[in-house]
């Protein structure tokens, strides 16, 4: 239970110890990464691996910038077909992207 408050803090924002916006983002990547690969606590994912999945779940959110949304959206499939599932919605904000 203290882990859930912690986590639903950072997620909003009030938890004042430097997790940022990308920090979350990269992490929900990495453990949905974890996840597909059926990987146990504690086992390293592969550098190369994990940064793409990370880069994914970045370059989703601009299009679906509300993590609950994302959250379901990385629980609904797999990780690779990301991109495709996450297209702007009627009521959700887009966040603005910079060109790459």
């Amino acid at each position: 239970p203290v882990e859930r408050l912690y986590l639903v803090r950072t997620l909003l924002g009030s938890l004042r110890v430097g997790a940022s916006e990308p920090t979350v983002l990269a992490a929900l990547g990495r453990a949905r990464l974890a996840h597909e690969l059926g990987l146990s606590d504690g086992e390293p994912l592969e550098a190369k691996t994990a940064r793409a999945a990370e880069a994914s779940v970045r370059s989703a959110f601009p299009r679906l910038a509300d993590l609950p949304l994302l959250c379901a959206e990385l629980l609904a499939g797999p990780l690779a077909s990301l991109g495709e599932r996450t297209s702007p919605r009627h009521g959700v904000p887009v966040q603005p992207m910079l060109p790459t």
